[in-house]
């Protein structure tokens, strides 16, 4: 995972298999917006993408 600053909080970048890539996006990025929701909660992420 790699941050880099955006406005007031960070991007964070999740790097994973590129075999696995579909699962961890989601449907409709449905894990992603579950992940940036927790992640918002608890720290000063205000984003996520996966590569």
């Amino acid at each position: 995972m790699d941050f880099q600053p955006k406005g007031k909080g960070r991007h964070a970048t999740v790097t994973v298999d590129p075999a696995w890539k579909a699962r961890a996006i989601g449907k409709a990025g449905k894990n992603l917006k579950v992940a940036r929701a927790i992640l918002l909660r608890h720290t000063d992420v205000v984003s996520v993408s996966v590569s």
